[in-house]
């Protein structure tokens, strides 16, 4: 038995290929030893810089980017799940998830501030603006991170339903249950290696869009993000 988290297989391929990209998003290339850092600085941030503890939750209101990633996988390493929140909607759905979530920090893209400011936040004590405070707040922390004891059937993240039969309603996903999927995926299907090259083009707020970005850099591969769908990139891509 060896217990595992959705971190777990990027920091092995941090060791075993370091300088090696594992994200990528326009023309900002992050290697595999400067991510697991980043995480490490996300996580002693959440504990020293925001006051979190093991147990909290934070919620996350952004379009796809590299921080999104940072912020749920560097969070979720020492404890603290992350609610995310569709970029689409309007001030109301963000105070339900929010406030449903009892998120104590709320994360928002630059170009959603307005949006999180409106709304009427019940839990949240602090708002961190990715684009202005994310990268202060991280630069500023250690990125010595002590291995804190974390059960493998943990909650990691809190992807919310599409609410179309009432409001949405919070999905409480596991360390393993993800890990398993990752498995199935790369194992079982044969999808990801260390030598793959991954698009990811859904959204990152939904479960399984998440999953397709994480995927391939947990298994070592390296993966590109896409801001949105877009077919005409897309195709230039698969060229």
């Amino acid at each position: 038995y060896r217990n595992t988290k959705i971190s777990s297989g990027i920091r092995t391929s941090a060791r075993r290929t370091p300088n090696k990209i594992s994200l990528s998003m326009g023309d900002k290339q992050v290697t595999y030893r400067n991510l697991v850092s980043r995480l490490n600085k996300v996580a002693v941030a959440g504990l020293n810089g925001l006051g979190l503890s093991k147990g909290d939750h934070v919620a996350l209101f952004s379009s796809n980017c590299i921080e999104f990633i940072e912020i749920v996988v560097g969070l979720s390493d020492v404890g603290i799940a992350t609610a995310m929140i569709p970029p689409s909607v309007t001030v109301p759905e963000v105070e339900h998830i929010c406030n449903n979530s009892k998120s104590k920090v709320l994360f928002c893209h630059e170009n959603l501030e307005d949006i999180a400011r409106a709304a009427n936040l019940e839990t949240v004590k602090k708002i961190v603006v990715i684009g202005r405070d994310y990268e202060k707040l991280i630069s500023n922390a250690s990125d010595s991170l002590q291995d804190m004891m974390l059960e493998e059937w943990g909650v990691f993240s809190i992807p919310y339903t599409s609410g179309t039969t009432g409001k949405p309603k919070g999905c409480l996903l596991s360390h393993r249950s993800r890990v398993m999927a990752f498995y199935i995926m790369g194992v079982e299907f044969g999808c990801y290696s260390p030598d793959d090259r991954a698009l990811a083009l859904a959204p990152l707020f939904h479960g399984a869009g998440f999953a397709f970005a994480l995927a391939p850099i947990f298994f070592g591969g390296t993966c590109e993000i896409l801001p949105k769908f877009d077919p005409e990139i897309v195709l230039n891509k698969l060229k």
